[in-house]
């Protein structure tokens, strides 16, 4: 049934069946056209319902005391005695107002303002009720800021989430995902779930303004905690396992330091052999891969790390190559020095830091390192480029294989 045919059936004007569905008195389903305009669609209970709201207000009663009434007819008892009250103080006031006219002499003819005279002296001034004093466009912005209120408040949370994600997907973190990331994740949409909760039971006509208003106060001042769960979401990487790495093709950037973006050859290539069904061996051609860690949460620590082997006349060129880049283009911050390990010639190149202001680091506790290292007789290359902090987490190049073992 449509609106048109309920305010037929029950005598209602359009503005007060739309005004008892927007108190909540009930909940039609209904259709919104492209400007927001709803169709309302009644059943019978529906129009049922209106009859019993219309009446009940023809009698007195408030859109808020029928409201309590539908969420809990106990109410009713409290309800009545209000009602029953201001019925007796206007009888009274009516009373005194026809005594008022009763004293007028009725055949003397009187101007309106013996009239007023005559009749303000036992006439008591009745405050205008509230709905009536309060403008409707204050009523609807009120009902606008709360609503803004309350979207915000669900909104938010779900945004520090996906920018939560979005950073651990920015720095390459190695997502792991326990119980400490559940709790955090529950934390982090815990005023989302109240806002719903809210909403829900505002168009069922449960609750009430003042509680809404204090559930999103109480969840505004909680969103910075949101925020700080939300960046908890995804573990750190502590594993100096290569199987853990993450991986990446040879256009991996390393956005903070120019010296290693130029060391790590872009584009690069390497061979691998695969053995044939008649046991012979077959040469591959692959694209080279960098692998990723990244550790420690918020000290930003993390290694890239590549390792292939060549071919010999490639091999002398990527020698040559190195060895002019660390002569000729090594910055004057980077302290450089030629160390042996294992079966391994490095170039090392490494500077200290000052990590965080943030975490009391004084400069010099954490470092960045620049390593190439390579085995003559096994033809490999080796680029190891990252942070680390001293005293505290290895950088990952120590855990490596090296051959034989070298002099420290």
């Amino acid at each position: 049934m449509k609106i048109k045919q309920v305010c037929e059936a029950t005598g209602l004007t359009d503005r007060a069946i739309r005004y008892y569905i927007e108190e909540g008195l009930l909940s039609p389903t209904y259709t919104e056209n492209y400007m927001g305009r709803r169709a309302y669609d009644f059943t019978e209970e529906d129009v049922a319902a209106l009859s019993h709201v219309a009446t009940l207000r023809k009698f007195g009663f408030t859109v808020e005391e029928i409201r309590r009434i539908l969420n809990d007819p106990q109410e009713s008892i409290a309800v009545l005695a209000e009602v029953r009250a201001r019925k007796e103080e206007t009888l009274r006031q009516e009373g005194a107002n026809l005594d008022a006219l009763s004293r007028l002499e009725a055949e003397k003819a009187y101007t309106v303002a013996e009239l007023a005279e005559k009749l303000a002296e036992p006439v008591r001034e009745v405050e205008v009720p509230k709905e009536d004093r309060t403008s409707s466009w204050v009523k609807a912005a009120e009902r606008l800021l709360m609503g803004l209120a309350m979207f915000f408040v669900a909104v938010a949370p779900v945004g520090f989430l996906i920018g939560g994600l979005m950073g651990g997907i920015y720095t390459y973190r190695y997502a792991v995902f326990d119980g400490v990331g559940a709790v955090c994740i529950g934390i982090t949409l815990l005023p989302t779930v109240v806002m719903m909760m809210l909403y829900w039971r505002k168009r069922r006509g449960k609750g009430r303004t003042g509680t809404r208003l204090a559930a999103v106060m109480i969840c505004l001042v909680l969103l910075p905690v949101n925020w700080f769960f939300s960046f908890r979401i995804l573990g750190p990487s502590v594993t100096t396992d290569i199987r853990h790495y993450r991986e990446f093709d040879a256009e991996f950037a390393m956005n903070d330091n120019l010296f290693a973006q130029k060391l790590f050859p872009k584009n690069a290539r390497y061979f691998d052999h695969e053995r044939t069904e008649n046991g012979g061996l077959r040469t591959l051609w692959l694209d080279a891969k960098y692998f990723y860690r990244y550790a420690l949460d918020f000290e930003n620590i993390y290694d890239v790390y590549a390792e292939w082997p060549l071919e010999a006349e490639d091999f002398e060129k990527e020698i040559a190559r190195v060895e002019a880049l660390y002569e000729e283009e090594l910055p004057d911050y980077l302290e450089y020095r030629r160390l042996e390990k294992g079966n391994y010639i490095c170039f090392y190149a490494t500077y200290e830091r000052w990590i965080d202001e943030a975490f009391s680091h004084e400069p010099g506790d954490g470092y960045h390192y620049v390593l190439f290292a390579y085995d003559p007789e096994a033809l490999r290359v080796r680029y190891v480029y990252g942070t680390s902090l001293r005293n505290e987490v290895d950088p990952y190049y120590m855990s490596l294989e090296w051959g034989e073992e070298a002099a420290p």
